[in-house]
């Protein structure tokens, strides 16, 4: 006799391996495809080397695909009969309670993905000491690989099978569930990028960078597969399958029979699809028109355009008929409010636009070009190091601030290129945020308020993470010159190399305003450490006077600085004459009978003496040089700094 209290009914069982298990099958085979077969085929073969930093990374792409399908499938397939009325009403007709029914099929379906899984692991762990295989993986890596692989099937068939409740269609129900778990990032995204166009100042910049991809488990998975999950990873996933297993059973239980073939269970999910739909289409409308079309009225009709397309998509999928053309009342309510929230924020009804923090408020204030440094530091208390907290400059940025509100005329996204982007963050007493990113055109307008914020101490070192770093932490200091990127000079001698930071970063703290934002190359480079076993280029700048003295005392100033000695000939293009790319003409050397070619060592100099570094700033005026090196396949492309164009480059363009 069966146990009553027995997971599982027997003949449940059997039809739901019947109709289900070949999923596990499948799976089982494709994962031992994916790692054992694969490991012991790399094993056999001695030419190749290999070494893996996770068990993911073993035909990584073949085991994603199969961690995003074969849960959502196994939902599909094992809760199939909610979908059909005939099978719905058989299984329900059953000596059997709803709760059982459900949990029966739940837990089945977590058998189906983890016994794989589980089989894998133990193959795995046997093949280990077998064959000596502890220079690739080791036991913990096993486990590591399953419980990882685990949490994150579960996430997805436990949303698989919430999502199944809701709908009366299987194949609506397999994509509303990616659907389902891309919405929060994806919405994120799109907000964003709409924000982006409506508000001025609005700082996507940062909050592209404070991963979106975390919001959504099927980005963030990616990101992570290749690394180890934090605890609390592991303990998200589970909350969140504990969280949809219990909704599906709730709304199991309240699922009305007739739902079955209906594309929503319930009529009151109708409409939060239906403009949800509609919503995030207009969303990726204006996205879309704004990104390529840089023009209002083509924003405007984005917005339109999206909405009408996401509007009919829903009332066709609810209806089941593409005969929806008549429907318009609906529409038209959406229309009204979306145009009233979008004018809200187009009008800065809410004053995010003018607002700017009063000085009291302020306890200190991030300012530079770019977030990335300041928010790639989740540690608040590396902000507070990095912010500014003098309040001569505080005040000055707040001016500066005022300034641009004053001048703002709410640009567009394209009409941002070669424009200098600012964001500033103020910190304040409070512990808030307020958070702004500008592009500005830097003439005289703002030159009287940038100018003291340029050349403070406190910005310069948030500018040059150099001046962070102590001297006696360098075991070498690589300077590398671009007409030759293959070598460089190497400094290992301790005290050459304090004297030589110490040089630069006086330098640095001696930059003028005009040196800072119109600053011209040698085409030469220090790697800075960045971090473990990371590095970024430093120019060195010709208006570093001491550390070109310090090169020059010992001797290495000519062969890490480009001179026009090293140069056989240059190619200057006028970007407002050319109809193709520039950088891709002299790439490709498809220059013949194009722009001006010099080949005198002076002008070459001049050119020299006054190419902007791509390091800083955004790239000045409408002339490209390339600067071509014998023995170099490519040329080194610049352009010139905004007031230093030679004056024989002027007159040729003029006569042309």
């Amino acid at each position: 006799m069966q146990s009553k209290t027995s997971l599982f009914n027997k003949q449940l069982l059997k039809q739901d391996l019947l109709s289900s298990g070949w999923i596990g099958i499948v799976y089982f085979a494709g994962l031992l495809f994916a790692l054992p077969l694969n490991l012991l085929m790399l094993e056999t073969d001695e030419r190749m080397g290999y070494s893996f930093r996770s068990l993911f990374e073993s035909n990584a792409e073949i085991q994603l695909f199969f961690l995003y399908i074969i849960p959502v499938l196994v939902a599909v397939f094992l809760f199939r009969y909610m979908q059909v009325k005939n099978a719905a009403d058989f299984i329900h007709s059953l000596p059997l309670t709803r709760r059982k029914i459900f949990n029966h099929h739940f837990l089945v379906g977590i058998l189906l993905i983890v016994l794989p899984l589980l089989f894998t692991a133990i193959i795995l762990s046997l093949m280990l000491p077998a064959m000596d295989l502890y220079t690739v993986y080791t036991q913990a890596d096993i486990w590591h690989w399953f419980g990882e692989s685990v949490v994150f099937s579960l996430l997805l068939f436990s949303a698989g099978v919430l999502i199944g409740m809701l709908t009366g269609i299987s194949a609506v129900q397999g994509v509303l569930t990616y659907i389902f778990l891309l919405f929060p990032a994806g919405i994120l995204v799109l907000v964003y990028a709409n924000l982006n166009i409506l508000l001025d100042g609005f700082p996507i910049s940062f909050y592209q960078l404070t991963n979106v991809a975390l919001f959504s488990p099927l980005t963030d998975f990616i990101e992570l597969y290749n690394m180890k999950f934090p605890g609390w990873k592991y303990a998200i996933y589970l909350l969140l399958s504990f969280v949809f297993y219990a909704l599906g059973w709730f709304i199991y239980q309240k699922r009305p029979s007739e739902a079955s073939g209906q594309p929503m269970a319930f009529h009151q999910a109708r409409p939060i699809f239906k403009y949800g739909v509609t919503a995030c289409m207009m969303l990726f409308g204006g996205f879309y028109f704004g990104e390529t079309e840089n023009q209002l009225s083509w924003i405007i009709f984005g917005y339109v355009l999206g909405s009408l397309i996401g509007y009919l998509i829903a009332e066709m999928v609810l209806q089941k008929n593409w005969q929806v053309f008549g429907k318009w009342r609906g529409y038209v309510i959406f229309l009204a409010v979306a145009s009233a929230i979008i004018l809200v924020f187009s009008l800065d009804v809410t004053g995010y636009e003018s607002r700017v923090p009063e000085a009291e408020n302020i306890k200190a204030v991030y300012f530079n070009e770019n977030p990335m440094y300041y928010s790639r530091e989740n540690d608040v208390d590396k902000i507070r190091e990095l912010a500014i907290q003098d309040p001569a400059i505080i005040g000055h940025v707040r001016s500066l601030h005022k300034k641009i509100i004053e001048q703002s005329k709410g640009i567009l996204p394209k009409e941002r290129l070669n424009r200098e982007k600012i964001f500033l963050s103020y910190q304040l007493e409070d512990g808030s945020m307020v958070n702004r990113e500008y592009f500005l055109d830097l003439d005289e307008t703002y030159e009287e308020y940038l100018k003291p914020i340029y050349e403070s101490r406190e910005y310069k070192e948030i500018k040059n993470p150099i001046l962070n770093l102590n001297e006696n932490d360098f075991d070498n200091l690589r300077i590398s010159n671009e007409m030759d990127g293959t070598s460089g000079t190497t400094i290992l001698e301790k005290k050459e190399i304090k004297e030589a930071l110490q040089a630069l970063k006086q330098d640095i703290y001696d930059q003028s305003y005009q040196e800072i934002v119109n600053p011209v190359d040698t085409m030469a480079s220090i790697q800075v450490p960045d971090g473990e076993d990371m590095y970024y280029p430093l120019p060195i700048l010709k208006s570093y006077e001491q550390f070109g003295n310090w090169l020059k005392a010992h001797e290495i100033y000519d062969q890490t600085v480009m001179q026009a000695e090293d140069i056989s000939y240059a190619v200057i293009l006028d970007k407002r004459q050319e109809t193709d790319d520039p950088h891709q003409i002299l790439t490709e050397r498809r220059y013949a009978g194009k722009g001006m070619v010099i080949e005198d060592k002076g002008q070459i100099q001049d050119a020299l003496d006054a190419t902007a570094s791509h390091y800083y700033g955004v790239e000045q005026g409408p002339f490209f040089i390339g600067y071509f090196v014998e023995e170099k396949d490519y040329p080194i492309i610049r352009s010139f700094t905004k007031d230093g164009v030679p004056a024989f480059v002027t007159e040729y363009f003029e006569n042309q």
